[in-house]
C-alpha cells in the first residue's frame, strides 16, 4: 500500500504521446501513481502531424485554410492526419496561375488536400503571350501553345524564349511584326520577362507580269 509506481508512455513510430487520463494526470510521458487504492490510468497517443510543403514556381503566393501556410513567407506547415487543407494560389502582377504539380494536381487555384501522408506541392505561375493579326494568315509557336487562328494566347514560364512563326494565307504575304515583336522575317523570338503582345501583319500582294519591253510602276 502507498507504493509509488512510475509509468512511462512510449509512442510508436509516426505517433506521439498526448497526455494521461483517469487516475494519472499530466502531459509528460513519465508519471508516478501512488498505489493507495486500485487505480486505472489511460495513456493517450495520436498520430504525429504530417508536413505539407508548398513551392511557388513563378511570381505568386499560396495560403491555406486551416492557417499555417503563407507562401512566400511560410512554405511548410504541419497538420494532423486526416485534416483537409484548402490551398489558395494567387498570382502576382502580370503572372497567371497555371496549375498544381508534385503531390497536387489540377488547374483550379483553390485546391483541397487531404493529409493522409506528408505532401509536397508546386504552384506554377506564368506570363501570358498574346498574339494578334492584321490581314489573313496564321501564327504558331514553339514551344506549342499559340495556334492563331484558333488560339491567340498562351502562358509560358518566366524568361521562357518562344519562337513565333507567321504563315500567310493564299493571296497574302507576311510583311512585319509589331508590338513586342520586331522584324520582317516570318520567324521571330520573344522572351517572356513580362506579359507581351505581338502582332503579325499580313498584306494582300499584287503580282505584275510583263510581256514585251516596258516597265510598270504603281502609285
Amino acid at each position: 500500500k502507498d507504493t509509488p509506481v512510475k509509468l512511462t508512455a512510449q509512442a510508436d513510430t509516426a505517433a506521439q504521446f498526448v497526455s494521461w487520463d483517469g487516475a494519472c494526470i499530466g502531459t509528460s510521458p513519465e508519471t508516478t501513481v501512488i498505489m493507495d487504492d486500485a487505480k486505472a490510468c489511460v495513456a493517450k497517443f495520436k498520430l504525429s502531424p504530417l508536413t505539407l510543403k508548398v513551392t511557388p514556381a513563378g511570381n505568386g503566393t499560396v495560403t491555406s485554410t486551416p492557417a499555417g501556410l503563407n507562401c512566400g513567407t511560410t512554405c511548410t506547415a504541419s497538420y494532423d492526419v486526416g485534416v483537409e487543407v484548402t490551398l489558395t494560389a494567387t498570382a502576382t502582377g502580370d503572372f497567371v496561375f497555371t496549375g498544381w504539380g508534385g503531390d497536387c494536381t489540377g488547374t483550379d487555384p483553390n485546391l483541397q488536400v487531404t493529409m493522409d501522408k506528408a505532401k509536397s506541392c508546386i504552384a506554377s505561375f506564368a506570363l501570358n503571350l498574346f498574339v494578334s493579326k492584321t490581314g489573313e494568315g496564321s501564327v504558331t509557336s514553339q514551344p506549342s501553345g499559340i495556334n492563331c487562328g484558333d488560339t491567340c494566347k498562351a502562358a509560358y514560364d518566366l524568361n521562357k524564349e518562344v519562337t513565333l512563326t507567321a504563315t500567310p494565307d493564299p493571296g497574302y504575304e507576311f510583311t512585319k511584326w509589331e508590338g513586342d515583336c520586331t522584324g520582317t522575317t516570318p520567324e521571330t523570338k520573344v522572351t517572356l520577362d513580362k506579359t507581351k503582345t505581338c502582332q503579325a501583319v499580313f498584306d494582300l500582294y499584287l503580282r505584275v507580269e510583263k510581256i514585251g519591253n516596258g516597265t510598270v510602276t504603281s502609285s
